[in-house]
């Protein structure tokens, strides 16, 4: 479930108007397709 954590951690930042490291935005690019 470790794919689902870094997800929702992305989100919230994304959604408070964080910006997300490049190393993050790879971890949501490599679990997509999980989802």
């Amino acid at each position: 479930m470790q794919e689902f954590e870094v997800i929702e951690s992305c989100l919230k930042k994304v959604i408070n108007g964080d910006t997300i490291s490049f190393e993050e935005a790879e971890k949501l690019i490599s679990t997509q397709d999980v989802i």
